[in-house]
C-alpha cells in the first residue's frame, strides 16, 4: 500500500511539473480578417456558411431547411 502511495505521488508530481510547460504553437492555417473578407464573394460565402451552420444547429434535422423553402 505504501508503494502505491509513493508511486501515485511521484506520477502526480511528474504530471504537475511537466503539465506546466509552455505550449505556444504557431498556427499557420489561421488567416487574418483582411484575408478572409477581401472580396464580396468571400463575405457572401462566409455569411451563407454561418447561416447554414446556425440553421442545422437549431433545427436538429438536415432536410428541414430544404423542406421549409419548398
Amino acid at each position: 500500500m505504501r508503494y502505491l502511495k509513493k508511486l501515485s505521488a511521484t506520477l502526480f508530481s511528474a504530471v504537475l511539473f511537466f503539465g506546466c510547460a509552455d505550449l505556444a504553437v504557431e498556427n499557420n492555417n489561421n488567416p487574418s480578417t483582411e484575408d478572409v473578407i477581401s472580396s464580396f464573394s468571400d463575405v457572401e460565402a462566409l455569411v451563407s456558411n454561418q447561416y447554414l451552420q446556425w440553421w442545422n444547429g437549431t433545427q436538429k434535422n438536415y432536410p428541414g431547411m430544404t423542406l421549409s423553402v419548398m
